[in-house]
């Protein structure tokens, strides 16, 4: 299929273009950018008129469970004990299908129990399930009984860990993750503790890179954070910055090896806003200052949403870019690089995604009004495309004319 885009208003994955462009995509590519000129539709392409809208690259969570419940506030490994895993691969479905529709385009699936990510991931790349690609980590790596055990494969020591990730590089997982502290989700585990020492986590950062794998990061605790950027993970989940006993241990030198180090930080604001700041009010404005210190130094934040934990929809990518922007500082170019042209880059497909030009996939989105006034815009999906094929589409009639 072809398809020519009209727009007055482009955001590439870095900058606006407030000027008349007609973007062509050819099979699953973006073929020409172009000044527009009304010259009629010779080629017979469809035509998508998004003068007044904001087109825009696909968006890319870094942080999404897709076989959770947002809406289950219990015990989270309760709730997975007492599901089928048929049932889990449903909700999946329907929660790729909320992604999809929300304009992201991709995701990185951060833990999923069994073999469900496997499963869904084939299923959408077979065209079995509509929702965004979908890059697995399969099953974390995690202690015995530690954060996400439920769902994980648990490794205790160097030897253990190694082979953990060989056995995650045999099903062809896209990065591994690992939890070097607790989690506030499994209550038996320490979120302020380490899981892994020091010389741990060496041995899983040397084994992933070895295998060519990214890994990613669960710490919330400062110990755990110190651990992993010495260790030369490719990005930190969460980094909460929480000290051992009570409070918070923020470390500006740390914070300065991150960004020095180039590795990226994955706030999930939406649930730190929506979870974490409901169940420990007391301090929280102070993890949230941490965040605009670690901006001011340069650290490159992501977008990812944390996605199927209570209370965070698979619908918040949006939500998660506009706390970045009116709660961190971010500007609306820089929210928008979250999810798209940085996490790209922090998932190793900036060859591919994450910017609109010619030559990269075709994986774009046309949203309501103008994002570079108004980030809330975001929030608007009017339209879906993935890898040149139309997915999503709002209001067609209003919105799509052929030009003869």
């Amino acid at each position: 299929m072809k398809y020519k885009i009209i727009t007055n208003n482009l955001f590439d994955g870095h900058n606006f273009h407030k000027r008349s462009l007609e973007i062509t995509i050819n099979g699953n590519k973006v073929e020409k950018i172009q000044p527009y000129h009304e010259t009629g539709n010779n080629d017979k392409a469809q035509i998508i008129d998004a003068r007044g809208d904001t087109v825009l690259p696909g968006l890319i969570d870094t942080h999404v469970h897709v076989t959770m419940n947002p809406d289950d506030v219990g015990r989270w490994d309760d709730w997975i004990k007492e599901e089928r895993k048929e049932i889990l691969i449903l909700k999946g479905m329907a929660n790729a299908l909320s992604l999809i529709n929300s304009g992201v385009t991709t995701v990185l699936e951060c833990g999923a129990c069994s073999d469900t990510g496997f499963i869904l991931r084939e299923a959408i790349n077979r065209g079995i399930v509509k929702g965004p690609r979908m890059l697995i980590s399969g099953n974390p790596i995690t202690i015995t009984g530690g954060h996400c055990h439920y769902m994980g494969i648990e490794a205790d020591n160097e030897d253990e860990i190694r082979k953990a990730v060989r056995h995650l590089n045999k099903q062809e997982v896209d990065f591994i993750k690992f939890m070097p502290t607790g989690g506030s989700l499994t209550p038996q585990s320490n979120r302020r503790g380490v899981q892994y020492s020091l010389s741990e986590v060496e041995v899983l950062v040397e084994e992933a890179k070895r295998c060519q794998k990214k890994v990613v990061a669960h710490a919330l605790g400062t110990e755990g954070i110190v651990n992993s950027v010495k260790a030369g993970v490719d990005s930190i989940e969460h980094c909460a910055w929480l000290a051992p006993e009570d409070g918070y241990l923020f470390i500006e030198a740390v914070a300065e090896e991150i960004a020095d180090k180039g590795i990226f930080v994955t706030p999930t604001l939406p649930s730190a806003f929506r979870y974490t700041a409901r169940m420990a009010q007391a301090g929280f404005e102070e993890r949230i200052n941490n965040y605009k210190t670690m901006h001011s130094l340069g650290v490159k934040f992501l977008a990812g949403t944390d996605a199927g934990v209570p209370e965070v929809g698979f619908e918040d990518l949006a939500y998660s870019v506009q706390l970045l922007h009116e709660e961190i500082g971010l500007s609306i170019e820089e929210a928008i690089e979250t999810a798209t042209s940085n996490a790209a880059k922090a998932i190793g497909k900036e060859e591919e995604l994450g910017t609109v030009e010619v030559g990269k996939l075709a994986d774009l989105i046309i949203v309501k009004g103008d994002l570079s006034s108004d980030v809330n815009c975001l929030k608007q999906v009017k339209y879906v495309i993935k890898d040149g094929e139309r997915v999503v589409e709002k209001g067609r009639d209003a919105y799509e004319n052929q030009l003869h």
